[in-house]
């Protein structure tokens, strides 16, 4: 009986350290094929978001590196934010970090959050091979346990608040 509590103990603490989710992020390409995330809320505002790379693809630093990080001015992120990945400034967005070449050779991650660490979005992992492959309208997405796939913007949005 003690280490039944002590494991409905320990599954109360980790479950409570996780950041719950309420959307998700994207990428998709603009009419000159340059990458733009994409986020989506359901009801919670967001603060910023973070692009990294996973160094460890042809390197021996197993870390992963903040390639790019944004900040989204109080009014931005209601429930939807578009902005080109490479940029330093868009409408509603700063970077706090300006953004980094990303080489071809790299996995990369986006993901949006509030610096409360209250809400994020379901993150979306790409290699700049999986954006080749994408065509205008269409975005690659990430649904909680399940590998990128390739939506339409209003696939996209109908993903939101199920």
């Amino acid at each position: 009986m003690v280490v039944a509590m002590a494991l409905v103990t320990l599954a109360m603490l980790l479950s409570s350290c996780t950041v719950p989710t309420d959307g998700f992020a994207g990428v998709k390409l603009d009419e000159h094929g340059n990458a733009l995330g994409v986020l989506r809320t359901c009801k919670h505002p967001l603060d910023g978001a973070t692009l990294w790379s996973d160094e460890s693809r042809g390197s021996d630093n197993p870390h992963a590196v903040v390639v790019g990080r944004w900040e989204f001015s109080d009014s931005t992120v209601t429930q939807a934010l578009t902005w080109p990945l490479g940029a330093t400034s868009a409408a509603g967005v700063t970077a706090e970090r300006p953004p980094e070449a990303m080489p071809p050779e790299r996995t990369f991650t986006l993901r949006g959050w509030t610096t409360d660490s209250s809400w994020s979005v379901v993150y979306v992992r790409f290699t700049l091979s999986d954006l080749e492959h994408l065509s205008v309208g269409k975005i690659l997405v990430r649904e909680p346990g399940t590998e990128p796939r390739v939506v339409s913007e209003p696939e996209f949005d109908a993903l939101i608040c199920d």
